[in-house]
């Protein structure tokens, strides 16, 4: 998926487990840019509410907060502007 204009967000929803969520989100490698964020639900909002105000401003910045630098990664790659060949390849 990383040699496409993709961001992936995978959330959490409930206790787990979640080791292969996290290895998705910062353990492979073998990618062109990190893709893929991964968020627990529960744990985005607590202690993070009081300070937004609001469950959903908690959870919405833990969600949002990687997609300025996949979307830097996306433009340096060229695969949004046709300059990769990976796109049909």
């Amino acid at each position: 998926a990383s040699k496409y204009p993709l961001a992936i967000v995978i959330i959490g929803v409930g206790d787990g487990p979640w080791d292969l969520m996290r290895e998705f989100d910062d353990g492979l490698p073998q990618r062109k840019f990190d893709n893929v964020q991964f968020i627990e639900y529960e744990k985005s909002v607590r202690g993070r509410a009081a300070e937004l105000e609001s469950t959903d401003a908690a959870f919405a910045t833990q969600a949002l907060m990687e997609l300025p630098l996949q979307y830097q990664a996306v433009k340096q790659l060229g695969l949004m502007d046709g300059r990769s060949k990976s796109w049909f390849s």
